[in-house]
């Protein structure tokens, strides 16, 4: 299992190609995060300013339609993402779960996720579908 400096790991969410999602705790204070880890060999990952210049933006968004981004650690085997908690379903699962839905609930989710991209557009910050 990986390590993360000031973090422990809790519990395994995710594993897809080289990207791992871990549910953990700040051990300063026991806070629950999320940590993102892309495995790469950083040494001749060319990316690397792009990956520090969106984590500087996103870290200095603070929205609330937008996950907090907390740090950033690189080591040799990749790159970590440290991301704030918060409990729920992914919007797919809710879609999964529920086959029926009542309109004023439909329309609060456009408006959360709009919100979210017109933040993200803001800072010259692009998504792919």
């Amino acid at each position: 299992m990986h390590s993360f400096n000031g973090y422990e790991i809790k519990e395994k969410l995710q594993h897809i190609r080289n990207k791992l999602v871990f549910k953990g705790v700040r051990n300063s204070n026991n806070k629950p995060v999320i940590l993102k880890y892309y495995q790469t060999d950083t040494s001749k990952y060319s990316n690397l300013p792009h990956i520090r210049n969106t984590f500087t933006c996103l870290h200095e968004a603070h929205s609330p339609y937008l996950v907090n981004v907390e740090n950033l650690m690189l080591t040799e085997e990749g790159v970590g993402v440290v991301l704030e908690y918060f409990p729920g379903q992914s919007l797919q699962a809710l879609l999964a779960d529920q086959h029926v839905f009542s309109l004023s609930l439909v329309l609060n989710i456009i408006e959360q996720v709009s919100a979210g991209l017109e933040q993200i557009h803001s800072k010259k910050l692009y998504t792919k579908p």
